[in-house]
């Protein structure tokens, strides 16, 4: 799903850059319409895939058993109430944060590309940073790791593409998918290195200073871009 994303996003980015000058606005409106509704089915299917024909697939190790010490379960109702009550405090919550920390970071002279790639990244994902990390100190490292990859085809695969086709509604533009070779050579490099996290099925705690290297690297990249690089 990960390289998915990343192969969808690069052939509009493509297009924009080598047609877009040449056939104008509306051809590519056209693509990027035709790729959010491609990309917003292939999610739907996704989940269709994930919760109901291989749902075994997905399950956490150690999930059919009933864990010992734990209260009675909590009706559907009951478990869907609280799920969107606390959907909407972390959503609510998160735009408090990106908002202000999108201030501070052009306050503070930071670059577009690090206070969108990095600082908004980091506060927006605050929810699903903080559960990852619980549940890797946990040694659930199959939830830690679900969650995480989870959320980045969430926003590649369905905020987006919501986003291009509602965009002329509610920004003062429509949203695109053309991006930056800088930024696509980030997507990649995610698509690749999510890859290599999963594929042994085994992590350790030097895996970890690794992939915090490589993410400071990155950062440290898009810290120093200068404005309009990239492209």
């Amino acid at each position: 799903m990960m390289f998915l994303a990343a192969i969808s996003m690069s052939i509009p980015s493509a297009f924009h850059r080598f047609f877009g000058a040449e056939h104008g606005i509306p051809h590519e409106a056209a693509l990027d319409t035709s790729v959010a509704l491609v990309l917003l089915l292939t999610y739907g299917l996704y989940l269709v895939y994930q919760l109901r024909t291989h749902k075994e697939a997905f399950a956490a190790a150690g999930a059919g058993k009933k864990a010992a010490g734990h209260g009675a379960e909590w009706s559907v109702g009951r478990s869907v109430t609280t799920l969107v009550l606390a959907s909407g405090a972390a959503a609510w919550m998160s735009e408090v944060l990106v908002g202000a920390a999108e201030t501070t970071g052009e306050t503070l002279g930071m670059s577009p590309t690090f206070i969108g790639l990095v600082l908004l990244a980091g506060v927006g994902g605050a929810a699903e940073i903080g559960s990852a990390i619980a549940m890797g100190r946990k040694n659930k490292m199959d939830l830690s790791v679900g969650i995480a990859l989870g959320s980045c085809i969430q926003i590649a695969l369905f905020v987006a593409p919501v986003l291009v086709l509602v965009g002329g509604l509610v920004g003062p533009r429509p949203l695109t998918l053309s991006f930056g070779r800088g930024e696509m050579g980030f997507l990649l490099i995610a698509a690749l290195l999510g890859a290599m996290v999963v594929s042994e099925g085994r992590s350790n705690w030097f895996k970890g200073v690794q992939l915090l290297a490589v993410y400071a690297i990155l950062a440290a990249v898009c810290y120093l871009v200068p404005a309009g690089a990239g492209h």
